[in-house]
């Protein structure tokens, strides 16, 4: 089927509505997270511990940003896969994630000081780079839920 002139004039400027939609949605959403940034911001400034659900009551120190195997390495728990054939699965120096989920499994913590004119005021956590799966809970109350 062969497009007139007039038709094709009309997809044009179809398509560049809808553009122009676009763009000004994508204008709106960097309008807001400008005005987000303007926004006082509460960081954890840690320490950060860490728990494994394969050693219950024995917190570490945590290695954040880092995953579980980064603190694992960083207290001596396991070696630097990185290094040697310390990762090499028939050595049995670093746990298989198939054979010992629970090793791998861990809970993070630590302490955000809230000041007092934050009360009575709605406050967003915004939890960054949980790796794969998370629980996000706020004095023993679940929160959230990433996967």
């Amino acid at each position: 089927m062969r497009h007139s002139s007039l038709d094709q004039i009309a997809m044009v400027l179809v398509n560049f509505a809808l553009m122009t939609k676009l763009c000004l949605i994508v204008l709106c959403v960097f309008q807001m997270a400008a005005t987000a940034v303007g926004r006082a911001a509460l960081v954890p400034d840690g320490p950060w511990e860490m728990e494994q659900a394969s050693a219950p009551g024995k917190w570490m120190p945590a290695v954040v940003p880092g995953t579980v195997l980064t603190t694992l390495v960083e207290n001596g728990v396991v070696p630097d896969p990185y290094y040697g054939l310390n990762n090499k699965l028939e050595n049995k120096r670093i746990p298989d994630l198939s054979e010992n989920r629970a090793f791998y499994t861990a809970t993070f913590r630590t302490k955000v000081d809230i000041p007092a004119s934050y009360r009575g005021k709605t406050v967003w956590m915004r939890p960054e780079g949980i790796n794969y799966r998370g629980e996000i809970y706020l004095n023993g109350t679940l929160a959230a839920v990433t996967a």
